[in-house]
């Protein structure tokens, strides 16, 4: 039932907003086609570093027991490094991620009926149960729908010679622009025209890094005379690179091109001859599509008397020890804890809400505002959501070495999360965010509809928040009692019930921790009145302040809203709830006018102009990203108004960039901290 309910979302997701990380398939969830290793299976779900290997090298590359024994040499390598090897190939139409030794004398042997398999051909290499070994495009489709990040090769496909007159271009280019993997090579096979490659990477897409290089490599050789824009300097800035692009939501792969060791080059001119005479043969003989590769690697190979097999040899061993590298330090990026290293605690916790978010946006909506029950073109997308969730994961981007961890809680029926939790906890792992998900029995995962306006202002929206309603206080206070020590400051939202609010705020109170309250909507920013006491610092809204107003004394707030003026009025109303609360500092968001900060020091109030936005293309996020900016700047040690204008600063990028995971939150907390150094 579970399966066939993650089968459905996926095909949801699919016609919504395809997100590689939603869709990657998992251990679990493909057992008919695609079979694990016990070593590879624990590896994924643990989310420890893994790294793929390609087995074309083994049945088309080398001679037997040669190939046998470098696969070997390569998988060995790879666990050295302290990552798991994957060698990906197809046995008797099973996809086998990691291969036994019988599995690897299988491929390896002459005259085994082996297939050479690159993407279209996987298909058909699974319905009629062959043996077939993957190609750099198959083994990267395959590695990243498994939740593989980083591949080592040895050098990628590309246009080949005179391939604008006979399109002859690999299967691994457009493989690259659509899957989230990092490819570990020596660049593109010399026998190819390298020019052109590297144009059509730039056309679709593909980010090309050197690594430790600004010059693309000639896999046997170190030098091609062609630039290359992106440079990384070792395996954590790769990594990097690759974490931020997921983090993104960039579809398109990373090429990491690692040039071959100057002990290990062969001479590029006698390469070049030997390439230009083997070209001349295969054109004479009619060698053509996949048998191209092999015939011109071989004719090369007896053309330099085995200098280009021994430096083929040697890249291929030195980029599983580059790809290792960079799988571990992504893993750690992710959070993951490896052997013998001590994880580091997290400095914020946040308890609140996650869910999914739906978005509707019409095109044009001009009749929207004054007719009903229309039907309009437009965008829809879906999003990871949830007021705590979004928070939660900006801190976590936006102050990395501080660190956040999310308590939230998930849907469950008879034991088994819902298909919606699997997909949120799957996006968690993804981004190395430490989370602890309470699954509710008998409740579904909340779920957020939003419809906005044509411009981005939302129209209304409808949410489902009654899993996170349904936590009982004392299953939470045992969650956050278990939280690791060194906490310096604990966020929570009023999607928990008043019961869960109590037990957070007892929680902090007792630890000595500045507990910051989130408002989340004016009906439910009431759920604060009873431990306004607690909090050490509170954002809301001017409608969810004059809702509170309104519950703690009614007749302040009649009083206080002739006035016209917002800014007047947020002041008057923070004045007015400073008589509750004397202990908190209070920021009061008013859209475009910025923010109005209340300090309890000199019980005074101060405003924060909203940071400049070129464009507005989606206001869901913005509230939740000032109140993470605000986290950031206090967990840095700012004061509460320098921190809004921090808050406000991510707000705005928020808002231009479109969603929570589109803001380039490390970006702005840099520009941010520089600019208040120098001023």
């Amino acid at each position: 039932m579970e399966e066939r309910s993650v089968r459905r979302v996926d095909r949801v997701l699919h016609h919504l907003q395809p997100l590689d990380s939603l869709v990657s398939s998992s251990p679990t969830s493909n057992s008919q086609v695609f079979s694990y290793t016990e070593e590879v299976s624990k590896a994924l779900k643990e989310g420890a570093p893994v790294v793929a290997l390609e087995s074309t090298v083994i049945s088309h590359g080398l001679p037997y027991p040669d190939n046998v024994a470098l696969a070997r040499e390569m998988e060995s390598i790879v666990r050295r490094g302290g990552a798991t090897p994957a060698t990906i190939a197809i046995i008797q139409g099973q996809i086998c991620v990691g291969l036994t030794d019988a599995q690897l004398e299988r491929l390896g042997r002459p005259n085994g009926g082996v297939v050479k398999v690159s993407v279209r051909d996987i298909a058909a290499t699974v319905a009629q149960h062959l043996d077939g070994a993957t190609t750099v495009a198959a083994t990267s489709f395959i590695a990243a729908k498994c939740g593989i990040r980083v591949f080592a090769t040895g050098g990628i496909g590309g246009v080949h010679r005179e391939g604008q007159v006979t399109m002859d271009i690999s299967a691994d280019l457009p493989t690259l622009a659509d899957s989230h993997i990092c490819v570990v090579c020596a660049g593109a096979k010399s026998i190819l025209d390298l020019p052109r490659t590297l144009e059509y990477l730039e056309t679709l897409g593909v980010c090309v890094a050197g690594y430790k290089t600004r010059e693309f490599p000639a896999f046997f050789t170190r030098h091609s005379g062609l630039p290359l824009e992106c440079t990384v300097q070792d395996a954590t800035q790769a990594a990097q690179l690759l974490h931020t692009s997921m983090t993104l939501g960039i579809r398109q792969g990373v090429l990491l091109c690692v040039p071959i060791a100057p002990e290990h080059e062969a001479d590029g001119k006698r390469i070049e001859e030997a390439t230009r005479q083997a070209l001349d043969e295969a054109n004479r003989k009619g060698v053509v599509g996949k048998l191209i590769t092999p015939f011109l690697l071989s004719r090369v190979n007896e053309l330099t008397q085995g200098l280009s097999k021994k430096a083929n040899l040697a890249l291929l061993k030195q980029n599983a020890s580059v790809a290792t590298a960079v799988a571990v330090q992504l893993s750690k990026l992710q959070g993951h804890q490896l052997p013998g290293e001590t994880k580091s605690t997290p400095g914020c916790l946040v308890v609140g809400g996650s869910a999914i978010d739906l978005i509707s946006k019409p095109f044009q909506d001009g009749t929207l505002r004054d007719n009903h029950g229309l039907s309009l073109p437009g965008s829809i997308s879906l999003k990871f959501g949830g007021v705590g969730r979004n928070v939660a994961e900006l801190v976590h981007r936006g102050a990395p070495r501080i660190g956040c961890a999310l308590v939230t809680s998930v849907g469950s029926e008879t034991g088994q999360l819902d298909s919606f939790a699997e997909l949120l906890l799957q996006d968690c792992k993804s981004l190395g965010l430490s989370l602890d998900a309470i699954p509710v029995n008998g409740a579904k995962t909340s779920f957020y509809n939003a419809n906005l306006y044509a411009n981005g202002d939302l129209r209304a929206a409808i949410c489902d928040f009654s899993c996170m309603e349904s936590i009982q206080g004392s299953t939470l206070s045992y969650r956050l009692n278990s939280a690791a020590p060194g906490i310096r400051l604990v966020i929570a939202d009023a999607n928990l019930s008043s019961a869960a609010l109590s037990s957070v705020a007892t929680f902090a109170s007792e630890k000595g921790i500045p507990l910051f309250g989130l408002a989340t909507s004016a009906p439910k920013v009431v759920r604060w009145a009873p431990y306004l006491s607690h909090l050490r610092y509170l954002i809301l809204n001017l409608a969810e302040l004059d809702a509170l107003l309104d519950h703690l004394q009614p007749s302040l707030t009649r009083d206080a809203r002739p006035e016209q003026d917002q800014g007047l009025r947020a002041q008057r109303q923070l004045l007015a709830l400073a008589q509750f609360t004397p202990k908190t500092d209070i920021v009061c968001t008013v859209g475009a006018r910025g923010a109005y900060v209340y300090l309890k020091g000199n019980a005074s109030v101060v405003h924060v102009a909203a940071a400049p936005c070129d464009a507005v293309i989606d206001v869901t996020g913005a509230g939740d990203s000032m109140a993470a900016g605000i986290a950031i700047g206090i967990l840095h040690g700012s004061n509460i108004v320098e921190a809004s204008r921090m808050g406000s600063a991510i707000a705005a990028a928020t808002l231009s960039s479109g969603s929570i995971r589109s803001c380039p939150v490390q970006e702005v907390v840099r520009s941010h901290t520089k600019s208040t150094i120098s001023s």
